[in-house]
């Protein structure tokens, strides 16, 4: 950290503000209970950088009374990056799933069914997204062509593809309610 703090007040000093309440509260339930915790807090360097630091705290006692708390850290600043770049992620793909003019119908690769769609599929199918989801894929096309239906979607994950057309030339056809 490019700092040696001694003392607990010198290791608040370097943690950020707002991180300091909580570990705070930790501690003090540690110094009453003995119970250990882990926690992550952000540290300012000697290099006036933040990083993450995961602690694990636990109380040490000598001759049956509480002397002291052993606290070990590690860095996990690329962790949280990474964390929160999923986030952030998973926040622009569902933005873009629901704002989407089109219909659409994400289906597991392995088994075929339906984990997500957008209130345009919803609204083509006549249905909630409640009902589609967790059904198969090949539900939402003509009964008698499901195997059809199946196959063109397990070759399309296979190959990494979109399909325009089943194998015979025909148009696909998605049913409504």
């Amino acid at each position: 950290l490019g700092e040696e703090p001694k003392a607990v007040d010198e290791f608040f000093d370097l943690m950020h503000p707002a991180d300091r309440a909580e570990i705070e509260a930790d501690l003090n339930k540690l110094l009453e209970t003995g119970e250990p915790f882990r926690a992550e807090c952000r540290i300012r360097t000697g290099d006036d950088e933040t990083v993450w630091l995961e602690t694990r705290n636990v109380l040490v006692s000598e001759n049956g009374e509480p002397a002291r708390v052993l606290a070990t850290g590690a860095d996990v600043t690329e962790r949280k990056e990474r964390q929160e770049a999923l986030i952030e992620s998973q926040q622009r793909y569902q933005t873009l799933l629901r704002a989407a003019p089109d219909p659409v119908f994400l289906a597991d690769g392995e088994t075929g069914e339906i984990v997500e769609t957008n209130a345009a599929a919803a609204a083509l199918r006549g249905e909630s997204r409640d009902d589609i989801v967790g059904r198969n894929q090949s539900d939402l096309h003509p009964s008698g062509d499901a195997d059809a239906y199946r196959n063109v979607f397990e070759d399309a994950v296979g190959a990494k593809t979109m399909v325009s057309e089943l194998p015979d030339g025909s148009q696909l056809e998605l049913c409504t309610a």
